[in-house]
């Protein structure tokens, strides 16, 4: 399994840390443990986007606590939350949460494994998301009234109707909108729009 993004597993008992680790190591992937939510909390800002796997019950702060932090922080990264207890009401609460899988130590290696795969999946569609939005606001306010017209469908002639501006000028909108976002495909444009308004 080998994938680019990182995994932080978040977790107090060394012993299983430790076990963990190694396998996902072993997986060739980029793993890093953390003792507790707060370690985890002040190493965030030199973090990459990642997966995490946080244990629910540990002594300072709970992983229920550092979902809610991280929500407020805007950081929305796949969560899979580990514990030894089958907290059924623990569970419940981590996936209104937003909590992508709820495992239950100990973790085999393959229960590890399938329960990444959809977290990447949500990795990779942040994003994706994150850079169609940085995209887009590149874009000048006259520029994101032609994109979204091209978008909708409407062609030259029509643009500068509804803009009441002349029909070089949206040849000239257009052609920066194209430089700007990589593209000259309006398929391409409203795909860029859709995720960057998800």
């Amino acid at each position: 399994m080998v994938q680019r993004n990182p995994v932080y597993l978040i977790d107090d008992d060394e012993s299983i840390r430790d076990a963990i680790l190694l396998n996902l190591h072993v997986d060739g992937l980029i793993a890093m443990g953390f003792p507790d939510c707060n370690a985890f909390l002040s190493s965030l800002p030199n973090l990459k986007p990642g997966c995490i796997l946080l244990d629910l019950h540990m002594p300072t702060k709970g992983g229920l606590e550092l979902q809610t932090e991280l929500t407020k922080a805007c950081i929305y990264w796949p969560i899979i939350v580990v514990t030894g207890t089958r907290d059924l009401e623990n569970c419940r609460a981590a996936f209104r949460a937003g909590a992508v899988d709820f495992l239950c130590k100990p973790i085999g290696g393959d229960e590890l494994r399938e329960a990444l795969k959809p977290a990447f999946a949500q990795l990779e569609t942040l994003r994706e998301r994150d850079e169609a939005s940085l995209l887009v606001h590149q874009l000048t306010l006259r520029e994101r009234e032609v994109f979204d017209l091209l978008c909708r469908g409407f062609g030259t002639k029509e643009i500068a109707k509804v803009l009441a501006i002349s029909t070089r000028t949206v040849d000239a909108h257009r052609a920066n909108i194209s430089t700007k976002l990589g593209t000259r495909s309006v398929a391409e444009f409203v795909h860029i729009q859709m995720l960057a308004s998800v």
